[in-house]
């Protein structure tokens, strides 16, 4: 099913990993820890250290935003656009 998430201005955890796509998660302000769910998935980390942590399969788009980013895979993952800042 798919997914929307928002997170708040501060440190957020947004956990949709048993999710199935379409996704978009905004973490908004804070350091965010997001798990995408599984396919297509858009999601911005906007101002914070955000670490977004991808799934096997998933496509589609992570921008961090600014400030420092860890974007890491879980296994094979589709096509892909990161900007991590």
């Amino acid at each position: 099913m798919a997914y929307v998430v928002t997170g708040t201005a501060g440190n957020d955890v947004l956990n949709q990993s048993s999710d199935t796509g379409p996704g978009t998660i905004v973490g908004l302000a804070g350091d965010d820890s997001i798990a995408l769910g599984t396919g297509l998935a858009t999601v911005t980390g906007d101002s914070g250290n955000d670490t977004v942590i991808l799934q096997t399969g998933n496509t589609g788009t992570v921008s961090g935003g600014t400030e420092n980013d860890c974007i890491t895979a879980g296994g094979n993952n589709g096509s892909m656009v990161l900007f991590g800042n």
